[in-house]
């Protein structure tokens, strides 16, 4: 058994298992695959004398812990019916995925240098079960290399799971030249140019000019994104509350609650005592006590059934579109008034999983099982019980949400945002940095034109907060389309994210029903969809405003953000070092020139102080946005957000290939084009 790839996988994302069975005889039955949760187990069939490969997709926790993952053989215990392999969070190591036309039949390379010393590369082979299971089995990959003409050689299928997996965010190497021609297989809008890079969506297409069929691997690699926490986001109710409460459950009130008992106390003790002791009856208690109590019983179950709704079923999704396809990322809530179980099965593609209990207070499964016809799990509930459970798939069906987005200047960008979804959308944005602008109602088909002023973050809300305004966020939102929790849910899954640079729509819908089968039938849950869709900023004029150029946190340390990517678009069209700036309310910072990492050398006072002064983040109500505490400068007015911002000129070397690496010290926030770092071309 091999799981996730290189021994790492991304902690909520699909983990893929790959299991090879040889069999000395006939062997039928589900291999079942665990992590220490609810198992995974798929129907096998093995021929005596011959082996299989099977991939197995198993849901894993955001919590990012390191994971025993067990396979067992049908009818099998321990020994050669069970293998273990352990895996952890992907850290410094970038794992890339080869096709066989990338490898040009050499063998596989060793761990090698990144193109910036930011960690090391290793390299893991893709076959068949990881291709044709696109993309949800490649979400462990950040980089994936394939031959020049290998990508068009795909089946249609493969080609179309490779093609979302780069538009999500993946980078893709391809072992071609900038003279070579178009890349066959790719968009039109995905073609590099004479640069060697295009931006795809989220991700990127790199031409490698036969570097890899010649088995040049060092400083091949460049580091891709990771996920950090950005203290300026908006906390929320558990989305488990959330749709508990659009289900119609609610919770009495405590002073409602010590009030009844109090009364309930009052009446089968002094009340019935004095009573009975004025008729002078004391024997009529024991008749008197058991009616009291059924009838407050009576009175508590009826005020408790008027607490909820006869609703059964309830949904928050996340839907993140593109030219190439939808993905779903759905939580389902079940209400059981008696107690049972409910048989889900979901499309083939969908991994199902436990909704997380520290996200969403989930409830477990009792297993998944993916056949032919789709993937089944089964929820148990008890009397009166609300369960939760996640699940995230392909929703080929639906159609994007189009955003185009321009820029001519610094801090403003315009654009369009068009509904293709076939859904009514309604409190539709657009939010570039922290900046936000609503569109209004989006009917299908129709377009609107926006424009945003990104700005710099002063502590103030969120962009959320601006679009939406907070009145907008209750528990429920039961007044509006809006839903904080599930936005949340949403960036904890890796399905959106308002922190590459990119102009990302927004907009919200309850026309959309996850693709569910809930005990035979098909699943009509009310509930709520966030319709999500991006684009990257591309520049009006020659020169680069700092909208357009994209910004990604590389590699970051307990959430802290410590190694910036900034990347040109179009990557062909120069930039000069001596004509960039980079803008900061943090210093001391080094950029990477190729030969390692320079200094950049500020005159003003205010960089001295920098992240190294120390910058702790004070506790905040649940759902307040937290302002970063500034200290001040030795020779200046005080530095972070809302303070002055100093200008450093870059040294020579810092833009390599329409690329610029920016390293900071330990404890500056996350704040990568906001408040944190911006890069700017000089006018």
């Amino acid at each position: 058994m091999e799981a996730g790839y290189g021994g790492a996988y991304v902690p909520g994302q699909p983990l893929p298992v790959r299991v090879r069975v040889a069999a000395d005889r006939l062997l039928a039955g589900n291999l079942e695959v665990s992590t220490g949760g609810p198992s995974t187990s798929v129907a096998i069939e093995v021929p005596g004398g011959s082996e299989k490969e099977f991939l197995v997709l198993v849901s894993t926790s955001t919590v990012g812990d390191t994971l025993t993952v067990t396979a067992r053989l049908p009818g099998e215990g321990d020994g050669a019916g069970r293998a273990t392999a352990g895996v952890s969070p992907l850290a410094d190591a970038e794992v890339v995925g080869l096709l066989p036309g990338a490898l040009a039949g050499r063998p596989l390379p060793g761990a090698t240098t990144l193109a910036v010393d930011a960690g090391t590369a290793r390299f893991v082979a893709l076959g068949p079960a990881e291709l044709e299971g696109a993309p949800a089995s490649l979400q462990a990959l950040r980089t994936i290399g394939v031959g020049a003409d290998e990508l068009a050689r795909q089946a249609p299928s493969v080609r179309a799971g490779l093609l979302r997996w780069v538009e999500t965010g993946g980078r893709l190497l391809v072992d071609a030249g900038p003279g070579d021609g178009a890349v066959a297989g790719l968009p039109d809008g995905w073609q590099p140019g004479p640069g060697g890079r295009a931006r795809a969506g989220g991700g990127e297409v790199r031409l490698t000019a036969g570097a890899m069929a010649a088995g040049r691997w060092a400083g091949l690699v460049e580091p891709t994104a990771r996920p950090t926490q950005d203290v300026r986001r908006v906390g929320g109710p558990p989305l488990g509350d959330a749709l508990a409460r659009d289900a119609g459950f609610r919770v009495p009130e405590l002073s409602w609650l010590v009030a009844f008992l109090a009364v309930y106390v009052v009446v089968v003790g002094p009340g019935l005592y004095a009573l009975l002791r004025r008729r002078q009856r004391p024997e009529l208690a024991w008749a008197a006590i058991p009616v009291v109590a059924v009838v407050f019983a009576g009175t508590a179950w009826a005020g408790g059934r008027g607490l909820r709704t006869d609703t059964e079923s309830v949904h928050g999704t996340v839907l993140a579109t593109g030219a190439h396809g939808a993905t779903a990322a759905t939580w389902l809530g079940f209400s059981s008034r008696g107690g049972g179980s409910v048989d889900l099965t979901y499309p083939d593609g969908w991994v199902a999983a436990t909704a997380e209990r520290d996200v969403t207070q989930g409830s477990p499964l009792r297993g998944v099982r993916v056949t032919a016809s789709g993937t089944r799990a089964t929820l148990p509930l008890d009397a009166g019980q609300f369960g939760l459970v996640s699940a995230r798939g392909p929703a080929g069906e639906a159609g994007p949400l189009a955003v185009t987005a321009r820029s001519e200047s610094d801090g403003r960008a315009t654009g369009t945002i068009r509904n293709d979804t076939g859904m009514a959308l309604h409190d539709v944005g657009v939010l570039l940095g922290q900046g936000a602008v609503s569109v209004g109602r989006l009917d299908p088909g129709e377009e609107k034109s926006w424009t945003v002023e990104a700005g710099r973050w002063q502590g103030g809300p969120p962009p959320e907060l601006q679009l939406w305004g907070p009145d907008r966020f209750g528990p429920g939102g039961e007044t509006s389309f809006t839903n904080i929790a599930l936005l949340e849910a949403g960036r904890r899954a890796g399905v959106v994210s308002f922190d590459n640079g990119d102009a990302v729509g927004v907009g919200w819908t309850d026309a959309y029903r996850p693709p569910v089968r809930a005990s035979g039938r098909t699943a009509r849950p009310d509930g709520r969809t966030l319709v999500v869709g991006t684009s990257p900023v591309s520049p009006a004029g020659p020169r680069h405003p700092d909208v357009s150029i994209r910004r990604e946190t590389v590699r970051a340390t307990g959430g802290l953000a410590s190694l910036f990517r900034f990347s040109f678009s179009p990557a062909d069209r120069p930039v000069e070092a001596s004509r960039l700036r980079l803008s900061s309310s943090f210093f001391p910072l080094e950029v990477w020139t190729g030969d390692g990492w320079a200094a950049v050398e500020c005159s003003d006072p205010r960089c001295q102080a920098g992240a190294a002064a120390g910058f702790a983040q004070p506790a905040c109500p649940p759902g307040v946005p937290c302002p970063i505490p500034v200290r001040p400068a030795p020779n200046g007015p005080p530095i972070g957000p809302g303070g002055p911002v100093a200008d450093a000129a870059l040294p020579a070397g810092a833009v390599r290939d329409g690329v610029v690496y920016v390293r900071a010290p330990s404890g500056v926030p996350p704040f990568v084009g906001d408040a944190g770092i911006v890069l700017r071309e000089a006018a």
